[in-house]
């Protein structure tokens, strides 16, 4: 799939167009989704599906109690070993 700096930067967009993460937000690998961000659990399906969506994946909402969901740096990991 594409580069890891070019999941990254497309999930940060999403994030932000999907009001999930402030405009103004400095997004960075560590950034934590919860901590930082603060995303409940619909906040995280919600990121979840647009997730499938637009890289046209099939994750489960089995992740909300994962690892993957610990900070941008392991979503963009868990996407790009998604791929189809």
């Amino acid at each position: 799939m594409a580069e890891k700096s070019l999941v990254l930067s497309q999930i940060q967009i999403l994030l932000k167009q999907e009001g999930l993460a402030a405009p103004e937000s400095e997004l960075g690998p560590e950034t934590r989704l919860k901590e930082d961000l603060g995303l409940d659990s619909f906040d995280l399906v919600q990121l979840i599906l647009l997730l499938n969506r637009h890289f046209k994946l099939e994750l489960g909402s089995q992740l909300l109690t994962g690892e993957h969901l610990e900070n941008l740096g392991s979503l963009s990991m868990l996407v790009e070993r998604s791929a189809p």
